[in-house]
């Protein structure tokens, strides 16, 4: 089995969803500052793993964040090079369902999804083998619970040993001259790198005005690669238009509505003439229609006449008009 993918929603810390994807072959760290919520996944992976959805307990309730919730934890993971999703919401609204990436099926829900865990991957026993917790090393092995008295005796005094030559160990390094060594270094280290109230200095001071200075060349570039693109929308916009000037087609709409308001023009003039022979002109309501079609025709005329002298302008000077 392949851990592969991890995904958390109201589990203790991870009150909003945490996702922890592209985990690969081989080794994988997860590294992070203390009280990040490490122990709190790799435990969410024991529990989806080992305890069943419709479980309860102080122990699945200590999942659920302080201001409450529903745990929902997901897993990807590959097993006999097929890849599985399993997903289990805890406490309220409880379900479980395992998916098939592979094939794109649901495999099993809630209580079969148990029994598909139970006879396709590790039981309890064989889980704590290959997976020991932050501080159960020296913890009592779940393969002795249940044993004699005599074995239990046995693995007490095999562990007491290991944890006396553990702590000399700790002791012989941190209470010596090995550790008032070590510490010496630390602090003449530390002492290169910032003042005695935390002040950067040295290569540290440094690192930071290098990493100043390569912020504001990244935001002056990002400036520039922005005017750049928007003067290159606008180039890209007049090569369309010359390309639509140089095809003939533009110049013949073009042609076509000079045309049309030129015809329209003779007409307005001919209505005149009309009116003015049937000696309507001194009427107010037919005057005010004449001059609205007169204005409406010439304006017409002279907006065409306009963006037939702007293409011609362009015309003039593509390359075809160039070459011709």
């Amino acid at each position: 089995m392949k851990l592969r993918a991890i995904r958390l929603a109201e589990v203790r810390r991870f009150a909003e969803p945490v996702v922890v994807e592209g985990l690969g072959d081989g080794i994988n760290v997860l590294a992070a500052p203390n009280e990040d919520g490490k122990t709190t996944i790799f435990e969410a992976v024991r529990t989806v793993l080992g305890e069943k959805y419709s479980a309860g307990g102080q122990k699945i309730r200590r999942l659920a964040p302080y201001a409450g919730g529903a745990p929902l934890i997901e897993i990807d993971f590959e097993l006999d090079e097929r890849l599985y999703r399993l997903r289990k919401r805890y406490l309220k609204g409880k379900d479980a369902l395992l998916q098939d990436l592979s094939s794109g099926r649901d495999v099993a829900r809630k209580d079969d999804v148990e029994a598909w865990l139970a006879s396709h991957i590790a039981t309890r026993a064989p889980l704590e083998l290959v997976w020991l917790a932050q501080g159960r090393s020296l913890e009592e092995p779940f393969a002795l619970r249940g044993a004699s008295e005599a074995e239990r005796k046995r693995h007490g005094a095999q562990g007491a040993r290991m944890r006396a030559i553990i702590e000399a160990e700790v002791e012989a390094v941190s209470g010596g001259e090995t550790f008032e060594r070590m510490r010496r270094r630390v602090v003449e280290s530390l002492d290169e790198l910032v003042t005695k109230r935390g002040q950067p200095r040295g290569r540290y001071l440094a690192a930071l005005k290098r990493l100043a200075a390569c912020q504001r060349q990244l935001a002056d570039a990002k400036e520039r690669a922005t005017r750049a693109s928007d003067t290159l929308a606008r180039l890209e916009d007049i090569a369309a238009e010359l390309r639509a000037l140089e095809s003939g087609e533009e110049a013949a709409r073009l042609e076509a509505r000079h045309q049309a308001a030129k015809q329209a023009h003779q007409e307005a003039q001919a209505r005149l003439a009309a009116l003015v022979a049937a000696g309507q002109v001194g009427d107010p309501r037919a005057a005010k229609d004449l001059l609205g079609i007169l204005v409406q025709a010439r304006r017409a005329r002279e907006a065409d006449t306009m963006e037939v002298a702007t293409w011609s302008l362009l015309a003039l000077d593509s390359p075809v008009a160039r070459r011709a």
